[in-house]
């Protein structure tokens, strides 16, 4: 169906989204308001990864 996915917004919501995307195998893309955000961004991801594994 859907191949690509952008996501507005990496809060909590947004960022488990974008994961579960990517997880399933589609090219996701985070799209974010400030740059400075993609710092948390990568610390919550890699939380998140550690949880799933």
């Amino acid at each position: 169906m859907f191949k690509k996915v952008v996501v507005a917004g990496g809060g909590v919501l947004g960022t488990q989204i974008a994961l579960m995307c990517a997880y399933t195998g589609h090219d996701t893309t985070i799209w974010l308001r400030l740059e400075v955000q993609w710092q948390l961004i990568y610390i919550h991801v890699d939380f998140l990864l550690v949880q799933m594994s």
